[in-house]
């Protein structure tokens, strides 16, 4: 059964990671880069906070393999958070939830245990839109910076919090830099190299406001492709088939 607000037209439905997942048809989708930084993450910290959450995959993966993390996830896009919690009751996931709003803005009493993001990779201007709106948001960093997500970085974790963010590998000089405005120290980096010179490469990159001893793993694209395609294809071990 297809929900109202998200109807067969325009949306399709995914398996990944064992959670069979709604996701738009010609907007932004779900894509190896997210599933790279899942990978990545630490597990079992709570509170987790994921900006840019988008659908909802990176969050709800967390909170499914990690059912004792409470885990916020926020958007700028309205359509995005609402398509997120739809995901969340679809999979019959709690200790999760999904807000709408500007993470310049988002203020939360406690601090968190650990942050993650997948931000926006291409600067503002710098190439062709999409005609879809959510598209670019989700492309271009007009409304999520390097900037304003370290700034926010900085103000919600907690001071023996631990932050990880995804980003091309052209990026990665420009993203230290501004790390370090913050005070926000590499501890970790993950570079998960493309096919040939053709094709980028992704770093994950893990930071703290503490100084740690500093850890680099450079992974092929064979291997890591295969990590990815077994996220993938993990069995969907939700139960019925409601929403």
């Amino acid at each position: 059964m297809w929900p109202r607000l998200f109807p067969a037209s325009d949306y399709d439905q995914t398996a990944v990671g064992g959670l069979k997942l709604f996701q738009p048809r010609k907007g932004f989708r779900i894509s190896q880069d997210a599933l790279l930084l899942y990978l990545s993450l630490p597990r079992c910290c709570s509170p987790v906070l994921d900006i840019g959450s988008g659908s909802g995959i990176l969050s709800l993966l967390y909170a499914k393999d990690n059912p004792s993390s409470c885990v916020t996830g926020i958007d700028i896009v309205k359509k995005n958070s609402d398509l997120a919690i739809c995901n969340a009751k679809r999979n019959g996931l709690s200790g999760i939830r999904f807000l709408e709003g500007d993470i310049k803005e988002y203020a939360d009493k406690d601090p968190y245990a650990l942050i993650f993001s997948n931000p926006p990779y291409r600067k503002a201007g710098s190439g062709r839109l999409s005609p879809f709106p959510e598209k670019n948001i989700a492309l271009y960093d007009t409304h999520l910076d390097f900037y304003t997500l370290f700034s926010a970085v900085k103000r919600l974790l907690s001071p023996q919090g631990l932050f990880f963010m995804i980003i091309w590998e052209g990026r990665r000089d420009e993203m230290l830099e501004r790390a370090a405005g913050f005070s926000l120290f590499p501890f970790r980096e993950i570079i998960y190299r493309g096919v040939g010179k053709n094709h980028h490469s992704f770093v994950v990159s893990g930071f703290s406001p503490e100084k740690k001893a500093f850890q680099r793993d450079v992974i092929e694209h064979k291997e890591w492709s295969e990590a990815v395609r077994a996220l993938i294809q993990a069995e969907v071990v939700m139960k019925g088939d409601n929403l």
